[in-house]
């Protein structure tokens, strides 16, 4: 049995090659940590607990066969529909390397990572001695989203909106609860066959499909969790009475997953209407810092003067209003304006910047981004 002790040192060290991420980015050696730390890491992470630790048994569970032949079964499923919908959505060039060498090359930089991120999962899940499972969960799931984003992403973000959230952490915060399920009930080799089933496509394929944001989201919502009920239902289907499968038959769940697919998608902006978070006062006293503006896409030819508009500049999200509109080239140029700013802004908005036009408010929902954002970004200054 490992002790607690030993599992709190096991936290750090993933803690530690979380946090040296973003200190080799900014050093300018990124390309060091992709392709020597983070593999070199990992591999010598799960050497050193099977070796000198001696923790073996993880790779002997009850359901590990059946899961591997269901997840062999939704690997099947998921090229067919990859592939597939790329008839609709159209095929474009890969821009992996898939030659012999850069196979070996992903193999090394992705494949290694993988084995030793879900070798490392499984010994921390399978400790009974530290708490229960929905704690282990609590702790595993926000340390590898974390590592996958990258803690640099984090700190680099200036407008933290619901886009980010919804298309970016809760689709790999969907996956990691998927993979540490399959891990908690089946061990390391399920997940491992399941991450790079789905990676290794990438590394061969002379072709990938260039998907839409609507079907790309299908992908990182809709299959994980249909392949985590679904191995659910099949791993206590001869267990739970009659009364108890209902309420966990997939088919039941499907119209709920369906609702909660219509939000994420309105969420995540694929609508013409999309809420943004407000993170600033520019906007007092129309807008206040806290609020979810919702926004409708619109054509540079319909906004006028007084309007209040949503656009891009230098990767930030900003909400100003219109005070005036430049013509140039027979294009329509925007002169922006916060309420609250003595000056307006710098540079004109180009009919390319504009996303939308504010169209309706809903005071204070938006703090919890908010507070985050302000998280993030005490702990960037440390």
């Amino acid at each position: 049995m490992i002790t607690k002790k030993k599992i709190y040192y096991f936290i750090i060290a993933i803690i530690l090659i979380m946090i040296s991420e973003p200190i080799l980015r900014a050093l300018n050696l990124n390309d060091v940590y992709f392709h020597v730390i983070n593999p070199l890491f990992w591999l010598l992470f799960s050497i050193v607990w099977y070796f000198f630790i001696g923790y073996h048994t993880i790779f002997y569970f009850r359901y590990k066969k059946v899961i591997i032949e269901w997840i062999i079964i939704i690997i099947l499923i998921y090229y067919f529909l990859y592939f597939g919908l790329g008839i609709i959505s159209g095929f474009g060039y890969n821009p992996y390397d898939n030659s012999i060498s850069g196979f070996i090359i992903n193999f090394w930089t992705i494949g290694i990572v993988i084995i030793g991120q879900e070798y490392i999962r499984t010994i921390f899940m399978q400790q009974k001695n530290f708490y229960n499972n929905f704690i282990r969960f609590i702790i595993i799931i926000p340390l590898y989203s974390i590592i996958e984003i990258k803690l640099s992403s984090f700190l680099d973000i200036s407008v933290l909106e619901f886009n980010f959230i919804f298309n970016i952490l809760l689709p790999i915060i969907n996956k990691h609860l998927l993979l540490t399920y399959i891990c908690t009930i089946g061990g390391c080799l399920p997940v491992i066959f399941y991450q790079l089933g789905i990676n290794i496509i990438y590394w061969w394929a002379p072709i990938l499909p260039e998907h839409s944001f609507l079907i790309a989201i299908i992908f990182s919502y809709l299959i994980p969790l249909i392949s985590m009920w679904l191995i659910y239902y099949l791993i206590n289907s001869n267990k739970l009475k009659r009364r108890e499968l209902q309420k966990i038959n997939p088919m039941i769940w499907l119209p709920k997953l369906l609702l909660i697919f219509g939000l994420i998608t309105f969420l995540s902006g694929f609508w013409p209407i999309a809420p943004t978070s407000i993170l600033s006062n520019s906007m007092v006293p129309a807008i206040k810092r806290g609020d979810v503006v919702i926004t409708k896409k619109t054509n540079a030819n319909d906004i006028k003067e007084g309007h209040i508009i949503k656009f891009v500049r230098d990767h930030n999200i900003i909400i100003h209003r219109v005070v005036d509109i430049d013509y140039k080239n027979e294009k329509e140029l925007f002169v922006t304006k916060g309420d609250n700013n003595k000056t307006k802004d710098k540079k004109p908005v180009t009919a390319n910047q504009l996303l939308g036009r504010v169209i309706f408010i809903i005071p204070k929902i938006g703090y919890p981004s908010v507070w985050f954002r302000s998280i993030i970004a005490k702990i960037s200054k440390l």
